[in-house]
């Protein structure tokens, strides 16, 4: 009875949840370097090798769809553009001298299991001025923080996460590409379309920031060279690679699923729906959203010193709980 309950509380009175565009459109985002957008992430078998890799290995290319996109973006304040003549042109040698050093352009950050973005923030300013970067980006990964939460299976992926990484490093050299500034002259050159990035991952972000770190140097017209790559506490299961023998139709027709199997599988995911699947999913929500100290303590026992655990630290991870998903 306490089962049917729960199906009955889930149905017709789950605990309530705002969408992330809601959150953006009333200017409620959880931080000023926070940005949601569309996203159209780089397709999965780009990711791992390009078209011809693809088909090579037999992987099946599918259409990607946009996803809206929760992100944080922090432009170092030392490449703002400058006003006066002199800054502007102290900037263009600075470039030469970075240019020269092979400098780090930009940063991106790969967020672990149970976190988000948000796991980044305090110390994405400090990281970017401090390797000397024109940006830094860390976005939420579909199915934590304030991505949408898509229902294709497949952008749940590694690859695909890093998939939006791409997308969005190539979103914002669009935005940086600067215009003359009146004495002839255009801030990044062609020279300058091979940007050198640092890639940081945290623990099961560690595997996106490899896939990434093999995978942004074939990025068409921008070529995206991984100077760094930095795993923090890296939890890696390893890399799936595709097979590179591609199955015939044969093989694939006589390891199809039979009638009788498919019919067991729908009752089967039928029935976890009811009984499983909407019990867990309302007594989660009631956990995280109605208990005051159920993010305290499960932080807690997981830091370093729980002493040190700040109330800024809890709220960003509570924080999207709040979210729809």
């Amino acid at each position: 009875s306490s089962v049917a309950k729960l199906c009955v509380q889930e149905l017709m009175s789950s605990p309530s949840r705002v969408t992330t565009k809601y959150l953006a459109d009333n200017d409620l985002l959880p931080s000023s370097l926070s940005r949601y957008q569309f996203v159209t992430p780089v397709a999965s078998h780009d990711v791992l090798g390009g078209s011809d890799a693809s088909e090579e290995n037999g992987i099946e290319k599918k259409a990607v769809s946009s996803i809206g996109v929760h992100s944080l973006r922090y432009t170092n304040p030392n490449y703002v553009n400058e006003v006066e003549a002199e800054q502007k042109q102290q900037r263009r040698q600075q470039k030469e001298q970075q240019l020269n050093s092979n400098s780090i352009d930009a940063l991106y950050l790969h967020h672990g299991f149970g976190a988000s973005s948000l796991s980044w923030l305090p110390v994405l300013p400090s990281l970017t001025d401090q390797l000397g970067a024109r940006v830094g980006v860390a976005h939420d990964s579909v199915g934590f923080g304030f991505t949408d939460r898509p229902d294709s299976l497949e952008v749940y992926s590694s690859e695909a996460n890093v998939g939006i990484g791409l997308e969005l490093l190539s979103d914002d050299d669009d935005d940086g590409k600067a215009v003359d500034d009146g004495s002839g002259e255009h801030e990044r050159s062609d020279a300058q379309s091979e940007r050198n990035i640092a890639i940081f991952g945290h623990s099961m972000g560690a595997k996106a920031a490899l896939i990434m770190a093999l995978a942004c140097s074939n990025r068409g017209n921008v070529r995206l060279n991984p100077s760094l790559v930095v795993l923090v506490a890296p939890a890696l299961e390893g890399v799936a690679l595709p097979s590179r023998r591609t199955r015939s139709s044969t093989e694939k027709t006589a390891s199809s699923p039979s009638f009788i199997s498919k019919l067991l599988r729908s009752i089967w995911v039928a029935w976890r729906k009811i009984f499983l699947d909407h019990p867990f999913r309302y007594g989660l929500k009631r956990l995280v959203g109605g208990s005051p100290n159920f993010w305290r303590k499960g932080l807690a026992s997981a830091w370093g010193d729980p002493k040190r655990l700040s109330d800024s630290a809890v709220l960003r991870f509570q924080w999207p709980s709040i979210g729809m998903g």
